[in-house]
């Protein structure tokens, strides 16, 4: 996913009240600084689903332009 494509969705979540849910594999590390997020689901293949404020999701990414 990209910055653009992640700021539209985080956007979309803030302005809806929602939550945002993104995927990641077990043992990588997001990046320096990447908002923490609620572990929902750790599945078989390796990827774990996270749920995240979108608002923090802006702020990291406005800062980390």
């Amino acid at each position: 996913m990209t910055p653009e494509q992640m700021a539209k969705e985080a956007l979309a979540a803030v302005q809806g009240g929602t939550r945002m849910t993104l995927v990641r594999m077990r043992g990588k590390r997001p990046p320096l600084g990447f908002p923490r997020g609620e572990l929902l689901c750790e599945n078989s293949d390796g990827r774990n689903v996270y749920s995240y404020d979108p608002a923090r999701i802006i702020a990291w990414l406005n800062a980390n332009r």
